[in-house]
This record gives C-alpha cells, structure tokens and sequence, in this order.
C-alpha cells in the first residue's frame, strides 16, 4: 500500500516546477518543519529509499511552505480558491502537531476526496479526508480536538484537523507499518488486523480460540 506515499512524492517534485505566478508576499505561512517531513517520508519509502533529486528553479527564495501552498491551489476547483490558504494552513500545523509529511497529507486527500470539501463517501464520509462522523466524534473526544462543538465535516479546516488526528492514531496504533495503517485509514483498523491475522495464519489452523 505505497501508493499514497508515491503520489505525496509526486506532489513534492511538481512542487518545484511549472509554476503560475504568485505574489508570495501575501502568503503568510508557518515554515515546514523538514526534518520531521523527512523523517516520516523516510518510514514510508524505507531506510534504503531516498527522496527524489528535485529539479532547481530560478526562484530561489521560495520556500517549501509556499511549494506546498502552490500545489494545493493547482488542486482545487476555481470554486474552493478562496479555501487555498486556509487548507494550506490546516495541513501544515497539523503535519507539525503530529510530526507527519504535509505532502503525504495532501496525499491522502487526494486520493480520498481530490480536494472537494463537499464529497459525500459511499459509506458516509464527508469531506477532503473522507471522515465518517462517528469516527470524527470519537477522535474529537480523544484528542480534546478545538473545533466547533456543532462541527461541519464540510469545514476543510475541521475536517483536516480531524483527519490528521485519526492518521496520527492509526499511525501509533500500527507502529512502523506505514501500509497499514494507511490501509487502515480506507478501510479500519478491525478489518486490517483481521487480514494480517488471516495472513500469518497457516491453513488448517484456528484463528481464534473456541
């Protein structure tokens, strides 16, 4: 289950190429923190992997904060520009607070919703990271979450800091096993432990006691 970790990657190389012009003045961000995006890319592509070499630009005093913000403008519908800022901002503290690739959460986006806050699951998840509202109102009790106490899993900001809290679970819940927990975010953390217990099993044997 690499493919959320190969599409953060993407991001981050088309990050540094094929800009549109942005007054980068305006944007007002907290800086990345690169040593933890490092550290949390290294745990998804392996000890042995190592980042791709990112092609230079002339724009030399851009930032990686600003790349991010770059790419999630090029993602979203003319209609959500206006939320541009504002999901750049949710991504980059919550990456932070839980010492996770920002890339890799605009990874999980994408693939979950391509960052249309108002998408509806199958299953009833809601919004950019596709939360389902029992999940949301658990992670919000056990996380003390600041959010409205009537919150809109519309809300990209709520939604994203709801979203990064149920990774950063999971995250803890299967330690240094990167694909599962990100399978765990599509399909729960029950049905992942149900299929590893399945697949250490031998046939023939009992997976539970009578």
């Amino acid at each position: 289950m690499k493919h959320l970790t190969v599409i953060a990657i993407g991001l981050l190389v088309c990050a540094y190429q094929n800009f549109t012009y942005v007054d980068w003045s305006s944007v007002k961000l907290t800086p990345i923190n690169e040593f933890h995006r490092a550290l949390h890319a290294k745990e998804l592509l392996g000890n042995d992997s190592k980042l791709p070499v990112l092609k230079r630009t002339s724009r030399k005093n851009m930032k990686l904060h600003q790349k991010l913000h770059h790419v999630i403008k090029e993602n979203l519908d003319d209609k959500d520009m206006e939320s541009s800022l504002l999901i750049s901002r949710a991504i980059i503290q919550e990456s932070q607070k839980y010492k996770l690739d920002p890339f890799f959460l605009i990874a999980v986006i994408q693939t979950e919703s391509k960052f249309d806050p108002r998408v509806m699951g199958s299953h009833g998840e809601i919004g950019l990271m596709q939360v389902k509202p029992d999940t949301a109102e658990w992670i919000v009790e056990k996380y003390n979450l600041e959010v409205p106490k009537e919150f809109d899993l519309k809300d990209p900001a709520v939604n994203i800091r709801i979203g990064a809290a149920y990774m950063s679970y999971l995250r803890e819940s299967f330690p240094k096993k990167p694909s599962r927990y990100i399978a765990a975010y599509n399909m729960g953390p029950r049905r992942v432990r149900e299929l590893t217990l399945k697949k250490q099993t031998p046939q023939g044997v009992p997976n539970s006691s009578p």
